[in-house]
């Protein structure tokens, strides 16, 4: 099983002929309500291929929420982590497009009432689970207290936990982007997957320790020495 945690949104689609000027009102000519929000999309993609999947996330108690909910649940997503809040009204994202461009603006809304109570209330469910996807749609000190324990894969027949590394994060632009090149390197290589997960878990520890996404992506020989305990 894939579970989801991230966010859920109500995209606002509106097509123009030309985006208003500062003062102006124009007429558009189509508007949509569109489920959106970056971890529901990425829950209906990964089910719609045929995996199991369950959604973390959270809706206001509004229409949206119930609409969003629905559609997920129609998509064979189990949706019983999906928390309402009470104070706070589904997120929506207001998408203006006008001659294949557009401008966008999101209103988080219920998706940063997600707190790490609601992981922990959720802990039975992602330990069980092959993988665990996260966006950075939600708050993040929820993010961390979900992927902050290291990395976790599933083997095909146990859960495999890598311990994360203590470092000073300058910057943690990129620590995703860093993960991800340094793992498909590793297997590559023709590292085991555990290894390739150590490797990799090791060069985003460093990558967060300078500015900029790219700027703090380590190079081999950095990796290397930080193995050999030279590097920090």
């Amino acid at each position: 099983m894939i579970t989801v945690i991230g966010s859920l949104n109500m995209d606002l689609v509106v097509q123009m002929n030309a985006f208003p000027k500062q003062g102006e009102t124009i007429l558009g000519h189509a508007f949509q309500t569109v489920p959106g929000g970056k971890g529901a999309n990425q829950a209906v993609a990964t089910a719609r291929l045929g995996s199991d999947v369950a959604m973390i996330g959270c809706v206001g108690q509004d229409s949206f929420g119930e609409r969003l909910c629905v559609g997920l649940q129609q998509e064979q997503v189990n949706t019983d982590a999906i928390v309402h809040s009470t104070t706070a009204p589904t997120g929506i994202a207001n998408i203006l497009i006008f001659n294949q461009d557009n401008r966008i603006v999101v209103v988080p809304g219920a998706n940063y009432e997600l707190a790490p109570s609601h992981i922990e209330a959720s802990k039975d469910l992602i330990q069980k689970s092959q993988m665990v996807i996260i966006q950075l749609e939600i708050p993040k000190e929820t993010t961390a207290y979900a992927g902050s324990d290291g990395a976790r894969y599933f083997d095909g027949t146990f859960p495999i936990h890598i311990p994360g590394y203590m470092t000073t994060a300058v910057d943690t632009t990129g620590a995703g982007d860093t993960f991800n090149g340094a793992l498909a390197h590793a297997l590559v290589e023709g590292q085991s997957l555990d290894e390739a997960v150590y490797f990799a878990n090791l060069a985003a520890s460093l990558s967060v320790e300078k500015f900029s996404a790219q700027g703090g992506m380590p190079t081999l020989g950095e990796v290397y020495a930080c193995m050999a305990g030279t590097g920090k």
